[in-house]
């Protein structure tokens, strides 16, 4: 049998293809397997928790309108973000941030608010 060396892409090490469809060490494999059904579990909570719903929607947030920005909460009230769920309330500099995961918010005095990323 006649065997072709490729690139394993997770890894980048010789990949010794004694057949034309294996494009991954079995560990590589393994690996990406346990990495999409992370990514799959998160995406189902996404759908039914509503903490990981205002992640989703602090992320988008701070994608679109810049972190550290002054928003009208009305604007994340609409978009479905629910302000009773969140992870972590802390103080810092005098004001009281509350934290998602990678994202959270605060009160300012004008009744604004502002996303920040941990």
């Amino acid at each position: 049998m006649n065997a072709s060396v490729a690139i394993c892409p997770v890894c980048e090490k010789p990949l010794e293809k004694l057949h034309g469809n294996k494009r991954y060490h079995t560990a590589c494999a393994y690996t990406l397997k346990k990495q999409r059904s992370k990514n799959q579990y998160a995406q189902n909570m996404l759908r039914h928790d509503p903490f990981w719903d205002n992640e989703r929607i602090l992320k988008q947030f701070a994608w679109g309108y810049g972190e550290g920005k002054e928003l009208d909460p009305q604007l994340m009230e609409d978009a479905g973000f629910n302000f009773e769920f969140f992870k972590e309330k802390k103080m810092l500099n005098g004001q009281t941030v509350y934290m998602m995961q990678q994202y959270g918010f605060c009160f300012l005095k004008n009744e604004k608010i502002v996303i920040w990323k941990q």
